[in-house]
């Protein structure tokens, strides 16, 4: 494929390492969308090449925790392709569950910003749209184990808006950092903000490792 429907993204290293985002932006708080069986911290490993799993996930014995600057970002994040271009439904009530997080301080030591307009030197903004999992997980084990990053800034793929995204690197595995679930009552106000009013089951498509 040639010219622009060609993916722009380059392999990594790119002309440079990514500007670190200020660690004052990351106060929080944060957001993650995840099963109600499952704690929130959670950082899930993958191949580079495998077929599923998520955008920036490390191999093992590494992992990746992703959290949103809000509850509904955090939900359409987790549904995907299930509730993008439509309105949420409450049936991101009956089939996840949203908790309030903050970015542990080791963690926010060296976080590359990928919406930094400085970063258009080494990426392009396919960094956080394209469906080529294997580069951009190539790039996320490359900030891991060239530039020691921490995590990755990332504007969300399924969400429009000022809105951002975490994706934080650590052991694989759970982890015990401090998170607060949110109440249904929470949950239900901030999703009846965005229209919701019918109950729907599509959301139990929703698979969790």
């Amino acid at each position: 494929m040639t010219g622009r429907r060609r993916l722009a993204l380059p392999e990594p290293p790119g002309d440079g390492p990514l500007p670190r985002v200020d660690g004052r932006t990351l106060r929080g708080p944060w957001y993650r969308a995840h099963h109600p069986d499952y704690g929130a911290w959670f950082f899930a490993p993958c191949e580079v090449d495998a077929d599923e799993g998520g955008r920036f996930d490390l191999p093992e014995p590494h992992g990746t925790c992703y959290m949103a600057s809000s509850a509904d970002v955090a939900l359409r994040e987790r549904l995907g392709v299930i509730a993008a271009g439509r309105p949420l439904t409450a049936a991101a009530l009956a089939a996840s569950a949203v908790s309030v997080m903050a970015v542990p301080p080791a963690l926010k030591r060296d976080i590359a910003d990928t919406t930094d307009p400085e970063a258009a030197r080494s990426i392009t903004r396919e960094i956080a749209t394209t469906t080529d999992y294997a580069r951009t997980r190539a790039w996320a084990v490359h900030w891991f184990e060239r530039e020691r990053r921490s995590g990755v800034r990332y504007e969300p793929r399924f969400s429009t808006g000022p809105a951002v995204s975490l994706a934080l690197f650590g052991a694989a595995g759970p982890a015990g950092h401090v998170s607060r679930p949110m109440t249904a009552e929470e949950l239900a106000a901030v999703l009846s903000t965005r229209g919701v009013t019918a109950l729907s089951r599509r959301a139990a498509e929703v698979i969790d490792v």
